[in-house]
């Protein structure tokens, strides 16, 4: 649903079970964003009756939240992140009902943020988007799904050394916002999500190497 929470819990694998933690003091929200840098974990930007874009940092050795820099340009919800060597890049969300192109780094080790190239800076260019997954596998960070007043299906792959995007081949299940993904930095899987009153429970895995059929 749309319901904001506050509350904040861990899991631990080997005996498969939750402990709720110490509540996360910001507003409640949704469409925020979560992340972990450097071993301690970072939330930021969401709605809590009107788009956000404070960050807060959580340290697990003291089970401890701090305030932290908020991120630069404006406030959004439903923005996308993925994260590459203890580098978050965060980018895309709506703010008041605009969709946001600039695009920003969360160094996890110097903790401080930096702005890069536009998500619109070429005409070419469909990345802005809300309610979309982002992910990394190797040294590339990924963006699919989401919505830019209709559903996308268009995929993008980033590089950070040149700072740029290149098109890749196009999410190959029914397009959807919200969905989920999961991935260990070599392998990528986009799941759920909803289209209109439609909600999926497929999953499907990126090969970003390998071509399509339709390349064939």
């Amino acid at each position: 649903g749309r319901n904001r929470l506050g509350d904040f819990w861990s899991y631990d694998p080997d005996s498969d079970t939750w402990t709720e933690e110490a509540t996360f003091p910001g507003t409640d929200r949704y469409s925020a964003l979560g992340f972990a840098l450097n071993g301690k974990g970072y939330l930021g930007t969401g709605f809590d009756g009107s788009e956000q874009k404070d960050f807060w940092q959580y340290d697990p050795n003291t089970k401890t939240w701090n305030s932290f820099i908020s991120m630069g340009g404006a406030k959004r919800s439903g923005a996308f992140v993925f994260v590459i060597d203890d580098v978050a890049y965060i980018g895309g969300g709506i703010n008041n009902g605009i969709y946001e192109f600039d695009f920003w780094a969360l160094d996890g080790n110097t903790e401080s943020w930096s702005q890069k190239a536009d998500l619109d800076e070429d005409d070419n260019y469909t990345i802005v988007r809300s309610e979309a997954v982002g992910f990394s596998i190797g040294p590339l960070g990924y963006l699919a799904t989401g919505s830019q007043g209709s559903l996308v299906s268009a995929t993008w792959e980033y590089d950070p050394v040149l700072d740029d995007w290149e098109d890749k081949t196009e999410f190959e299940g029914t397009a959807r916002s919200g969905a989920s993904v999961f991935s260990d930095g070599n392998r990528a899987f986009v799941l759920l999500g909803k289209s209109s009153s439609l909600r999926f429970d497929d999953i499907w895995e990126f090969l970003p190497f390998e071509e399509s059929d339709e390349d064939d």
